[in-house]
């Protein structure tokens, strides 16, 4: 049978058309949702000040700056912190981790 005939013959090409679009169409989700990724991701160096404001014994001299670190580290945490957890850290130190064990 003569596909072309029957108009199958067009069929192919417009399937591959399809394929190609659609992966045009995906890698262009992909770069968008990258973007909008990044865009809303907050800063990791802010994060790591905000543990690093945390980890010193809190004063009456950096209760403003422990609220900040406390915000920043809450819009990372899923799920988020409750109050109680929220006034743990504005009372107490968080522990530093240990320090790496010697190689040998």
């Amino acid at each position: 049978m003569n596909w072309a005939a029957v108009g199958w013959g067009g069929g192919v090409g417009l399937l591959a058309g399809a394929g190609a679009g659609a992966a045009v169409a995906g890698a262009i989700v992909a770069g968008v949702f990258g973007f909008v990724n990044k865009a809303i991701d907050p800063d990791p160096k802010m994060t790591e000040m905000a543990i690093g404001i945390l980890q010193a014994a809190p004063s009456a001299a950096t209760s403003n700056l422990r609220l900040w670190a406390i915000d920043v580290i809450n819009e990372r945490a899923k799920p988020k912190l409750q109050e109680v957890h929220k006034d743990e850290l504005k009372k107490n130190a968080l522990p530093k981790p240990p320090p790496p064990s010697p190689q040998r």
